[in-house]
């Protein structure tokens, strides 16, 4: 839904959204993510596209111009910067990035933009500063949870279900995955 939304800020053409909807929930790493319980990795993943559409919204991209409601869009942003920089703090560091760069390409509304990452900062900018007079430059990075032992598996295996999921045939590998053809199709339709 995150994905749909985005893209409807700069196509309205159905058959994009959708293809471009589809594409993000089938994403191999978001799949990945899922069948290993990785819980903080598909809760930030769920949540960057409501991010760039809020972000979008409150520096005014888009096919229309939402400024009747910017402070609400800046919130939601805020909280939403937080949660994926709580779950993952890498994609938040990238996200402070892109930020950045929205903010001078849309300069103009550079005053709302800068409060965006607020409650990230609020709540990890004392363990940043922590971890910054210890000299342990890289420690706020580590991601949360569990290490997890993760095989790679090839494209094909992601897209039919993970390597240890379902029935293995012979040539085709998982099985279970076939089940999401006819979804598929039917969003396709």
């Amino acid at each position: 839904a995150g994905a749909w939304r985005v893209i409807s800020l700069f196509s309205e053409s159905s058959f994009v959204r959708i293809s471009a909807a589809l594409v993000y929930a089938l994403w191999p790493a978001l799949q990945l993510a899922q069948q290993q319980a990785r819980i903080p990795a598909v809760i930030a993943q769920v949540a960057l596209p409501w991010l760039v559409f809020c972000v979008a919204r409150a520096a005014g991209i888009g096919r229309t111009n939402f400024s009747t409601q910017t402070w609400s869009w800046v919130a939601i942003a805020g909280l939403l910067m937080f949660i994926g920089g709580a779950s993952s703090p890498i994609l938040g560091v990238f996200m402070l990035v892109v930020l950045a760069v929205v903010a001078v390409v849309r300069i103009r509304r550079i005053g709302f933009l800068v409060w965006i990452p607020a409650p990230l900062a609020a709540v990890f900018g004392p363990t940043f500063l922590f971890h910054l007079t210890h000299q342990r430059l890289l420690a706020p990075l580590a991601q949360p949870g569990l290490a997890i032992d993760s095989q790679p598996a090839g494209f094909w295996q992601l897209l039919l279900g993970g390597p240890t999921f379902g029935f293995e045939l012979p040539l085709i590998g998982q099985f279970s995955g076939w089940a999401i053809v006819p979804v598929i199709l039917i969003g396709l339709l």
